[in-house]
C-alpha cells in the first residue's frame, strides 16, 4: 500500500483530512505589559518588553502552549502512517510535519512553489523563510 504525506505549510487551506495542529487559534493569544517606554523609567520598561517577546519566543519554539499535545498527535500521525494510512496535513508544524513526511508540497496562493522529500524542499532558503523554519 503507498504511503503518502503531504505538508502545506505556507498555504491557506480549506481542506485537512488530518489535524493535529499547533496553528493560530481563530483569535490570537496577546502578551503585554503595563510599563514606561519612555521618560526615565524606559529603561525599566525596556526590560519588561523584552521578557515578555523572550517568553513569547520561548512557547512558539516550543509547539506553543501545548507541546505534549502536538507531540503526541504526530506520534498518533507517525503511527498511522505506518499501517498504510495516506495522510495529509495542511498548515502543520513544518519541523514535526516534515519529521513523519515522504512528501512535502508547498503552496503559495494556490500554486505549488515547490515539491518533493522534505529534506530536499527545506534545503531553500527561500522556502524556509516563508515557512519561519
Amino acid at each position: 500500500m503507498r504511503k503518502t504525506i503531504v505538508n502545506d505549510s505556507a498555504a491557506v487551506a480549506v481542506l485537512a483530512l488530518a489535524s493535529a495542529s499547533n496553528a493560530p487559534a481563530a483569535e490570537a493569544i496577546k502578551v503585554g505589559v503595563d510599563t514606561p517606554l519612555s521618560g526615565s523609567y524606559a529603561p525599566i520598561g525596556k526590560q519588561a518588553r523584552w521578557g515578555a517577546e523572550l517568553a513569547v519566543k520561548e512557547i512558539n519554539d516550543a509547539s506553543g502552549l501545548a507541546p505534549r499535545v502536538v507531540t503526541e498527535s504526530f506520534e498518533s500521525l507517525a503511527r498511522m502512517r505506518d499501517d498504510g494510512i495516506a495522510l495529509l496535513l495542511v498548515k502543520q508544524n513544518i519541523r514535526h510535519a516534515s519529521a513523519i513526511s515522504n512528501s512535502c508540497y508547498v503552496m503559495i496562493k494556490s500554486r505549488i512553489i515547490k515539491h518533493g522529500a522534505p529534506v530536499d524542499v527545506l534545503k531553500y532558503e527561500e522556502i524556509r523563510q516563508k515557512l519561519s523554519v
